[in-house]
């Protein structure tokens, strides 16, 4: 069985358009987003914690990690156009990465950050599908442009928020 969603195209909203895109979010959100999270917000966040980091290391290293991770991806799906598309996508890594290390330190839970990934996923596999016209690439270009211009207000914002919670947590941690 194979997804599409492509909502630049011409979305159909029937009772299987439903049903595809419940199913496609789900997939993404157990399936990629999941195990993602486990990962980096997860596993990496906590060894940072024990290794008392500092709030901007923590960002600096899930970021690049998560940059890493998808690097493949992007030159599978961009080729041509990997060197004006990836840098854009580093940005947001590091934008989502500041917004979910916040969520995952302010609930202790990484639902929040799975949530958060599959949100981006989503959008992210609707607007960046390859249609083999290299010149629609660049039209590609302007929601990764636009996903970081509306991300940076709140990335800015937890970022102060999560340096300060960081701190607590760090000191309630060697209280213990």
């Amino acid at each position: 069985i194979q997804l599409q969603l492509n909502l630049i195209k011409h979305p159909v909203l029937n009772g299987s358009f439903f049903i595809n895109f419940s199913i496609f979010i789900i997939l993404f959100t157990i399936g990629i987003g999941g195990f993602e999270e486990v990962a980096w917000r997860g596993y990496l966040i906590s060894k940072i914690l024990q290794n008392r980091f500092s709030w901007n290391s923590l960002i600096i290293m899930t970021g690049i990690i998560w940059a890493i991770w998808h690097l493949p991806t992007h030159f599978y799906k961009f080729e041509n156009h990997f060197y004006i598309q990836y840098p854009f996508f580093i940005i947001t890594c590091f934008e989502l990465s500041i917004i979910m290390a916040y969520f995952r330190l302010k609930t202790n839970s990484i639902i929040p950050a799975i949530i958060i990934h599959s949100v981006i996923a989503v959008f992210y596999e609707s607007f960046f599908r390859d249609s083999g016209n290299q010149e629609n690439y660049y039209y590609l270009t302007f929601p990764s442009i636009a996903l970081i211009i509306m991300l940076f207000p709140l990335a800015f914002y937890y970022f102060r928020q999560g340096g300060k919670l960081y701190i607590e947590q760090i000191e309630s941690n060697r209280k213990l």
